[in-house]
């Protein structure tokens, strides 16, 4: 799972002009549903099963921003939050997320795991911890 979760607010100027033209556009009962970016997906965006039913809402996007990869979404479901993997994903438009997987598939989607553990160097760690196993890395989470 991605080490970073992004928030659906991106963090781009340009993400948020996107979003304010969608939100426009969406308005107007004549504009197609449309595919979008997983950048600009935003919370509430309900979520289909390869079988047509309706399994849940997005609650978050999970982007690795260091390498711009989309590595899934959490969704919010009658039974909680599942992840649903990257390579689940279908296709993202701008009113939905269309899953590869059916209902049934969905309904054992695992819970959120938080993400990688992260590690950074264990500062506080002297002479002597080191003597006493101490190593030179430390988890954060």
């Amino acid at each position: 799972h991605a080490a970073w979760i992004q928030d659906q607010e991106p963090q781009c100027h340009d993400h948020l002009q996107l979003r304010h033209e969608l939100r426009r556009e969406l308005g107007s009962a004549s504009v197609p549903d449309r595919l979008i970016s997983f950048l600009v997906l935003e919370a509430g965006t309900r979520v289909v099963a390869s079988d047509g039913v309706d399994v849940g809402a997005v609650q978050r996007v999970l982007h690795v921003a260091e390498k711009d990869i989309f590595d899934g979404i959490v969704i919010k479901t009658n039974q909680g939050e599942r992840f649903v993997d990257a390579h689940e994903v279908d296709q993202i438009f701008a009113t939905r997320v269309a899953l590869l997987i059916d209902s049934a598939t969905a309904r054992a989607l695992p819970e959120p795991d938080g993400g990688a553990p992260v590690f950074g160097p264990n500062t506080g760690l002297g002479r002597i911890g080191r003597l006493l196993g101490g190593g030179p890395w430390k988890r954060h989470r």
